[in-house]
């Protein structure tokens, strides 16, 4: 998915998914064009660590911050 299919997705369907993956969906749409290396490594860091800590029965959660993990990886 790229990042208008991944907005499309969270904001279309709100209620599925959690507060903080909304809020990582909004830092990530609004300024994903001007990030660095390291802004890549950061929210990729920070995707994974919420991935370890997440409910698995939060699967919509899952499912979209594992397709912003794959987008933030092709934007390397």
């Amino acid at each position: 998915m790229d990042m208008e299919q991944i907005s499309y997705e969270a904001y279309y369907n709100m209620q599925k998914y959690s507060q903080i993956v909304l809020d990582i969906i909004s830092d990530i749409e609004d300024d994903y064009q001007e990030y660095s290396v390291e802004d890549v490594g950061s929210k990729q860091y920070e995707i994974m660590n919420l991935l370890e800590v997440i409910n698995p029965e939060r699967a919509d959660d899952i499912r979209i911050l594992k397709s912003l993990e794959r987008f933030l990886e092709d934007i390397k």
